[in-house]
């Protein structure tokens, strides 16, 4: 290809650009090792027996606020990595767990210390407070 500009010749080189098709992602299943995965069979032992403070998120596939409220816990699982544990539980294949604690609406997160419930959320919430309630999670197990 030539170009003239104000009576100069510039030339330049043409370089055929291959165009390859670019693949569609596949959608894969982001697992956030911060946050426990949990069934009826490993609730006891992975929340019930555990020494510190424990948020339990009841979710579903099917449940759009639970799509919204689960990166958040996500960031709040990193953000009190080492403080709280963080675990998930499937509403829809845990029926004993759900039954246990009288879970009918999503998502709900259940906070527990030493075993017990202390507190709850029921429906999406902001980051910040869920975060105001882990913080007073934490100081009632410091008292």
């Amino acid at each position: 290809m030539v170009y003239f500009i104000r009576g100069t010749v510039i030339e330049t080189m043409t370089k055929k650009i291959e165009r390859k098709p670019i693949a569609a992602p596949q959608r894969m299943k982001k697992v956030n090792t911060s946050c426990r995965v949990l069934t009826d069979n490993n609730f006891n032992h992975e929340v019930l027996e555990y020494s510190r403070p424990v948020v339990v998120e009841f979710a579903a596939d099917w449940c759009g606020p639970c799509h919204i409220i689960n990166p958040i816990v996500d960031r709040l699982a990193v953000l009190f990595y080492g403080q709280i544990k963080f675990c998930k539980i499937d509403f829809d294949v845990n029926p004993v767990a759900k039954t246990t604690y009288g879970i009918r609406e999503l998502p709900t997160l259940l906070f527990f210390n030493q075993g017990e419930v202390v507190d709850h959320i029921i429906g999406a919430a902001s980051q910040k407070e869920i975060s105001k309630r882990l913080e007073d999670l934490l100081q009632k197990q410091g008292n």
